[in-house]
């Protein structure tokens, strides 16, 4: 399939693309023709006099002018979901010289890529590591997979979108809290970096080198006057909980063009 293809391609088409179709790497042009199609990115205009209404908050307390609504796209379509796992795995073996050797386990981020990680494993044919978020939003490590972890075995991270790096982080001291003799391996693959991290530094543990699909460059502000936004009274919003707030967000978008 050409990359021509792809970018011509709406939604349906999209709903419908069969991964196994896709036999080379996908260029950032095609990446974001997905998620802009898929309407699961946004990117605000400059502020200006009020304009516009909202803007995004991120988890981190710092506003943005722009956001990839991943979770959303896994969710709602699979196949897409599985296109991307099948790209990274191209794009971590393009990384090697010589013959690659899978890892023992893949673990994905919670929630949204869990099952992305589901998918990564499959298609490597290896185990998943399973990874959830307690009641109070931590990132633990499930019981049952913590006594099937082997001393020595690798482990390979999954996760969606890299902004700062802090669930990857959370879910290696989690992991070597609860097994120190396993290996943590340091390529971490991502669907889009969006920050302007290169790698991500666990304090007493190690650096972990981002491989993304794309990077895509999307401000971030300190709240208030720093924030040009703020500064024209925008108001800043969480863009993925409630779903109301996307909706309201990809409707403002839409009036604003």
């Amino acid at each position: 399939m050409s990359a021509k293809s792809i970018l011509e391609m709406g939604t349906e088409e999209l709903r419908n693309l069969n991964p196994k179709s896709i036999k080379t790497l996908l260029t950032k042009e095609e990446l974001l023709h997905i998620v802009d199609v898929t309407d699961s990115f946004i990117m605000l205009p400059d502020p200006s006099d009020g304009y516009p209404k909202y803007h995004i908050k991120l988890k981190s307390g710092l506003c943005s002018n722009g956001f990839i609504n991943l979770k959303l796209l896994l969710s709602e379509f699979p196949n897409l979901r599985r296109l991307f796992a099948d790209q990274m795995i191209r794009k971590l073996i393009s990384l090697f010289d010589g013959e690659y050797r899978p890892p023992d386990w893949v673990a994905g981020i919670p929630e949204a890529a869990t099952e992305l990680g589901r998918d990564v494993a499959s298609l490597l044919g290896v185990e998943y590591l399973e990874l959830k978020k307690d009641n109070s939003g931590r990132i633990v490590l499930e019981d049952r997979d913590a006594k099937l972890l082997l001393p020595g075995e690798d482990i390979l991270i999954v996760e969606d979108l890299c902004t700062r790096g802090t669930g990857v982080s959370e879910a290696i001291r989690e992991i070597l809290s609860r097994r120190s003799d396993v290996n943590i391996l340091n390529n971490i693959l991502y669907v889009f970096n969006r920050g302007s991290l290169r790698s991500i530094s666990v304090n007493w543990i190690g650096e972990f080198r981002i491989i993304a699909l794309a990077d895509i460059k999307i401000s971030e502000y300190n709240p208030g006057t720093e924030c040009p936004y703020c500064s024209n009274g925008s108001v800043p919003i969480p863009p993925k909980k409630p779903l109301e707030n996307w909706l309201l967000l990809k409707e403002m978008i839409d009036n604003l063009v």
